[in-house]
């Protein structure tokens, strides 16, 4: 299954998505930068960020992986306009 960046509004508009790290909940395993490199980016104290997140056709299944794989669910994928 592909998101290819979108997904259905409550109005059944696409909505156009990007990946967000929880600060809070990053407990700084790197997994994220280590599947999509081209999204996250790790600081100098080894927490993950957001470099571009905007969920596209060409990282959404990079992006997808990293959502699942972190271990204590730090990413979310969230509307483009919030």
């Amino acid at each position: 299954m592909s998101w290819n960046g979108l997904r259905m509004g409550a109005d059944d508009k696409p909505v156009r998505l990007r990946a967000r790290i929880d600060p809070v909940k990053c407990k700084a395993y790197s997994v994220c930068a280590n599947l999509a490199p081209e999204v996250f980016l790790i600081d100098e104290w080894g927490f993950g960020y957001v470099r571009q997140g905007e969920v596209t056709p060409e990282n959404d299944r990079r992006i997808q992986r990293a959502v699942r794989a972190c271990p204590v669910k730090a990413i979310d994928l969230v509307d483009m306009d919030e």
